[in-house]
C-alpha cells in the first residue's frame, strides 16, 4: 500500500464525505491512504475508553464485594460502602493518572499490568488506614475492602489482557494512532515505508504532504482527529524546519522530527518513537489521555449544574431584554475555537438588534449607543457570558479556558494575531467562559497593545501549567472577586 503524497495537487476538502462515499472516491483527490479511511479508533479514544473502564469495572467490584458481605449481613449499611466506594475511586483516579501514563504500545504489551497491580494495591493501603481511622472494630468493612481488592485486581488484570487482545487483533488495526508526515522527499519516504511495514505498532499515516502544503496540512488537522505531525525533513533545513515548527505550536496536535536516515539503522524504544523510529518531540497536545477525560469531565458537570441553578435567573435575564428592546434575545456570534474551528458563541444580546456586530469589528466602548439598557447591565456583570453553558455541554468550549474573540476583533487598530505573534496558540485547547487572564483582569477593552499581550501571556502561562486544581482556583477567584468588572462595557 502507498500513502498518496499531494505536494503537488490541491488538497480537497472532500473529507466530509460519508464512509461509503470515500472508500470510492479516487484517493489522489482526498489525499488519505485507505487505511486512514477505514477509521480505526484513534489512540487517545482507546487509551480514554481504557481509564473509564478501570472505574467501571472498580466500581462493579466494590458492589460484588457489597453483596457478598451482606449476604453474611443483611443489616449492613450500604450507604457507607457507596460512599467507601466513591472515596476508593477517587483515590484511583488521581494515583492513576500521575502514576499509570497509558499508550497503546504499553497496553498491547501488558506493560501497566504491574504498574496497574501497585497502583491499585496502594488504593487499598490508603483505604485501609481510612478504616482504621474512622471505623475502628468494624470488621464488615475490612472484610468488604479484602473482598473489594482483590476483586478489583481480578478484574483489573482481566481487562488489561481484553485490551491487549484487541491491539494485536488484525495487525494492530483496531486502535491507530494517526499520523501526519511532512516532507516527501527521501526521508519522507523512508518514515512512510517503515511505518507501513510495521503496522502492528498501530500507527496509520493519514496523509503525507511536502512541506511547502503547511496550510492543506494544517487544514487537515483541523477536520479530522490526527494525533501526530512528524516533520521528515534533513536537519540542516534548520530554518525552515523552525517555521514549520512554530505553525503546528498553533494546533492540538504532536509535533516530531525524526532523525536523518542514519536514524533507522538505530532503532530503540528507548526514546519516544513513531512505530519504532526515533523522533524527537518538538511540541505536545497540552491536553492528552487521562487529563482530557478530566478536563472534559469537569466541563459537563459543572455547566450541567450551572445550567440547573442559573435556570431562573436565565428566564429573568430573558423576559428582561423581550421588554426592554423586543427582538430575539439570543445572540449568535462566529468565533474560533479549538484547533481554530469556526463555532457560534451563544450570549443574551445586550446590543439594538439592527447594530449587532457579528464579527466584532468594532469593540464596545464606554457609552456605546448600540447596547441596550439591559444590555449595559449585563455586560458589566459579565451575566450576558450565561448562554456559553450551552457551548461547553455541546463540547465547543470549557468552563476555563482562553476566552474566545470575535474573529475581527483589534488592539489599536490592528487585529490580534498581527500584534502577538504566538496568538494562534490559544487555540491548543478549547476557549473558557472564564480564564486566567480574566481573574487577574485582562478583560474588556484592548485600547494598547500590551492589553492583549498581557491577556495572551496569561492564557499561554494556564495552558502550559493546567491541573485540576488550576481550574479549581480560577473559579474560586471568578466568585470571590465577582463577575462585575470596571473595563467591561
Amino acid at each position: 500500500m502507498s500513502i498518496p503524497s499531494v505536494g503537488n495537487s490541491r488538497f480537497s476538502t472532500q473529507l466530509e464525505l460519508d464512509a461509503e462515499e470515500a472508500a470510492d472516491a479516487p484517493l489522489q483527490h482526498v489525499g488519505i491512504s485507505r487505511a486512514a479511511q477505514i477509521r480505526p479508533i484513534p489512540e487517545k479514544v482507546f487509551v480514554d475508553i481504557v481509564r473509564l473502564s478501570d472505574l467501571i469495572v472498580l466500581c462493579l467490584a466494590s458492589y460484588i464485594a457489597y453483596n457478598v458481605r451482606a449476604a453474611a449481613l443483611p443489616t449492613t449499611d450500604p450507604s457507607e460502602y457507596v460512599a467507601g466506594t466513591a472515596v476508593g475511586a477517587l483515590i484511583w483516579t488521581v494515583l492513576s493518572g500521575v502514576a499509570l501514563p497509558l499508550s497503546a504500545g504499553a497496553l498491547r504489551r501488558l506493560r501497566t499490568l504491574h504498574s496497574a497491580t501497585l497502583c491499585w494495591s496502594s488504593v487499598a493501603a490508603l483505604m485501609f488506614g481510612l478504616i482504621m481511622l474512622f471505623r475502628k472494630g468494624n470488621g464488615a468493612a475490612y472484610d468488604w475492602l479484602m473482598w473489594w481488592f482483590f476483586l478489583g485486581l481480578a478484574g483489573l488484570a482481566a481487562f488489561r489482557v481484553i485490551a491487549a487482545g484487541l491491539l494485536s487483533a488484525r495487525g494492530g488495526g483496531l486502535v491507530s494512532r494517526r499520523v501526519v508526515v511532512l516532507g516527501t522527499g527521501q526521508l519522507g519516504r523512508r518514515v512512510v515505508e517503515h511505518i507501513e511495514t510495521h503496522s502492528a505498532a498501530g500507527v496509520r499515516v493519514n496523509a503525507t504532504f511536502d512541506d511547502s502544503r503547511i496550510g492543506d496540512a494544517l487544514e487537515l488537522i483541523r477536520q479530522m482527529s490526527i494525533d501526530c505531525v512528524v516533520l521528515a525533513l534533513p536537519f540542516a533545513a534548520e530554518a525552515r524546519i523552525k517555521q514549520l515548527i512554530d505553525e503546528l505550536r498553533q494546533m492540538a496536535v504532536d509535533v516530531c522530527l525524526v532523525s536523518d536516515t542514519v536514524g533507522f539503522y538505530m532503532l530503540s524504544y528507548s526514546v519516544p518513537n513513531i512505530a519504532g523510529i526515533p523522533v524527537l518531540v518538538a511540541a505536545e497536545r497540552p491536553m492528552k489521555e487521562w487529563r482530557a477525560v478530566l478536563k472534559a469531565s469537569e466541563d459537563k458537570i459543572l455547566a450541567a449544574a450551572a445550567l440547573c441553578v442559573f435556570l431562573p435567573l436565565l428566564a429573568c435575564i430573558a423576559i428582561a431584554i423581550t421588554l426592554d428592546s423586543g427582538g430575539p434575545v439570543l445572540f449568535r456570534q462566529p468565533r474560533r475555537g479549538f484547533n481554530q474551528r469556526i463555532f457560534c458563541v451563544y450570549k443574551f444580546r445586550t446590543m439594538y438588534t439592527e447594530v449587532c456586530d457579528e464579527l466584532g469589528t468594532v469593540l464596545t466602548s464606554r457609552g456605546d449607543k448600540r447596547v441596550t439598557r439591559v444590555g449595559a447591565f449585563l455586560r458589566k456583570t459579565s451575566l450576558d457570558e450565561l448562554p456559553q453553558l450551552v457551548n461547553v455541554l455541546v463540547g465547543d468550549m470549557s468552563i476555563v479556558g482562553p476566552r474566545p474573540h470575535p474573529l475581527n476583533a483589534k488592539a489599536a487598530d490592528k487585529r490580534y494575531d498581527e500584534v502577538v505573534a504566538c496568538y494562534a496558540s490559544r487555540h491548543r485547547v478549547k476557549p473558557g467562559i472564564t480564564g486566567w487572564a480574566q481573574v487577574n483582569g485582562w478583560r474588556g477593552q484592548t485600547d494598547t497593545f500590551e492589553q492583549i499581550e498581557r491577556r495572551v501571556e496569561h492564557d499561554l502561562r494556564y495552558i502550559e501549567n493546567w491541573s485540576l486544581g488550576f481550574d479549581i482556583w480560577i473559579l474560586v477567584l471568578t466568585l470571590w472577586r465577582g463577575f462585575y468588572h470596571r473595563n467591561a462595557y
